[in-house]
């Protein structure tokens, strides 16, 4: 449920909110990924055949290893590949690429609908290709012929039945030039590991510790004043400012800790859950802070539960910054804005914000506990309110 709240009066209302979060594509597919989709995983045993890394952080169990192994052996048979070094080198890297962790990627597995592993042709780089036909251009026919490989419809590849060179690598190509083999080799440390730097990096999406420290953040937001500071959500009860140096300050911007319900249980959903800065917060120094208590603010007394089930309440407040130092909270300007009775320790909602509109809208939840059991049809959005 979502309220909006002006400044005069409340609106109650309710709608569907969702938030779309849209990334470059290589940040949002760049993981690690086995053609399972699961994640890579450490092969204590270590694997046998293929490389030492791949035990490390790979796709591969040890039988699936011997597996591989068996079948570099047929191979090596009936293609003669002891007496054929280089040949024997490439087929063994290019058998071992499934164990990748980016087998995913190496072999178009998340963006083909149609994606079947006993077909599934890795994606070679050009030169890489290139050198895999001249020295093992029998092996690469085999490939195709059989059906093992089934390379990629390409505008460019050529209907003939003769296996050149250019069909080959073509068919062997892959969307994302970066995550053919070996390009793959290098995708970690050119696109993944990057330290945050504006000009090289626009449209990735990378990460980079500003703080350290702090207990429990649950939001941050600046208070679009120009200040640069970011303002932390401790879910005890504190807002701490980080200051536009990148700086966490010692004093705390509020503490209410002390009207704050929160334990010490790890799943805990209750606490001091969203804050919010008036779009004139400049000029009025007005903020909204959204919490769980025990206490009904307006009264000053212990709430009495009107069944067990009702524990505590959460509270909409409004409370002012000093003129005389923006980086403090007044705990004594506090004016209640809405007090809400909340069954449960959790979904109690958390997120408050300003809409373009000029409101301020507040999540409430659907009022938790296990199996969603209150209402008529549970927990459920009354979409006729």
């Amino acid at each position: 449920m979502v309220l909006a709240v002006s400044l005069s009066r409340l609106l109650f209302c309710a709608v569907l909110c969702s938030t779309v979060l849209v990334f470059n594509r290589k940040a949002v597919e760049g993981h690690p990924q086995c053609l399972d989709f699961r994640a890579p995983f450490q092969v204590t045993a270590g694997l046998s055949f293929c490389p030492q890394n791949y035990s490390d952080y790979g796709c591969c169990s040890p039988n699936r290893d011997q597996r591989i192994s068996s079948e570099y052996t047929k191979l090596s048979s009936q293609f003669s590949l002891d007496n054929r070094p280089k040949c024997a080198d490439l087929v063994k890297t290019i058998l071992c690429l499934e164990c990748h962790r980016y087998a995913a990627h190496i072999y178009e597995a998340e963006t083909n609908e149609n994606f079947d592993s006993t077909t599934a042709a890795p994606g070679l780089c050009l030169d890489f290709c290139k050198n895999f036909y001249q020295e093992c251009n029998d092996v690469a026919t085999y490939f195709v012929s059989t059906g093992k490989w089934k390379l990629r419809v390409s505008s460019n590849t050529t209907s003939s039945p003769i296996l050149t060179e250019k069909s080959f690598c073509e068919g062997l190509k892959v969307e994302d030039a970066d995550y053919c083999f070996p390009n793959v080799e290098t995708v970690d440390q050119n696109y993944l590991a990057k330290k945050y730097n504006f000009d090289s990096n626009q449209q990735c999406l990378c990460v980079e510790e500003i703080a350290s420290g702090l207990r429990n953040p649950l939001a941050a937001v600046h208070a679009g004043d120009g200040s640069g500071r970011l303002f932390i959500a401790e879910q005890l009860g504190v807002i701490r400012i980080i200051s536009a140096e990148g700086k966490l300050l010692k004093q705390p911007f509020l503490d209410i800790t002390d009207r704050v319900l929160i334990t010490g249980s790890f799943g805990d959903e209750r606490g001091l859950l969203s804050i919010a800065f008036h779009p004139e917060f400049k000029r009025n120094n007005i903020f909204f802070v959204y919490y769980s208590t025990r206490i009904r603010r307006k009264s000053g007394h212990r709430k009495k539960a009107p069944f067990l089930g009702f524990d505590h309440v959460t509270v909409l407040s409004k409370f002012k910054a000093s003129v005389y130092n923006r980086d403090r909270g007044l705990r004594r300007s506090e004016t209640v804005i809405l007090e809400v009775d909340q069954p449960a320790n959790n979904h109690n909602g958390g997120t408050v914000f300003f809409g373009s509109d000029g409101l301020l809208y507040l999540t409430l939840g659907d009022g938790g506990r296990a199996g969603d059991p209150f209402g008529k049809i549970g927990n459920g959005l009354n979409r006729s309110v």
